[in-house]
């Protein structure tokens, strides 16, 4: 179950108001000051906006970095739209198996794992029963 405090309620009342989409989860990382939206399936485009509008008119309205995922209700389609670098995904009990070439490893963990961190919360929000995500 996702709960949400008042500033995510404002943040994705806002999302909402420009993009014209539903919002179904939103992350506020304060670390590195992004706000991480996951939108129902095929309202990315609409999200986006033309020529990405829509999230240049976010960036300057909530002063955040805005990151956009969309969600699936297959597990590996939805894995597969989070970390489009991704070889081959499995799923084995609680977790999930993600292999990445070399070269992308990086940028899947990102800077002090901040894009793993970030995954993870996703996954664990919006996937019932998975616990942990591995990068191989």
């Amino acid at each position: 179950m996702r709960e949400f405090d008042t500033e995510t309620i404002y943040m994705i009342r806002v999302f909402e108001d420009v993009t014209g989409t539903r919002v179904r989860d939103c992350i506020i990382d304060k670390t590195n000051g992004s706000v991480a939206f996951l939108v129902y399936p095929g309202q990315m485009g609409l999200a986006i906006g033309k020529k990405g509008g829509n999230i240049k008119i976010l960036e300057k309205l909530l002063k955040k970095e805005i990151k956009l995922f969309e969600y699936d209700d297959d597990l590996k389609t939805f894995i597969k739209k989070l970390i489009p670098f991704s070889k081959r995904i499995e799923v084995k009990d609680k977790k999930v198996i993600v292999w990445v070439e070399t070269k992308f490893r990086g940028k899947v963990i990102g800077k002090n794992g901040g894009n793993i961190k970030l995954l993870k919360k996703i996954i664990e929000r919006n996937c019932n029963g998975i616990e942990d995500i591995e990068v191989r």
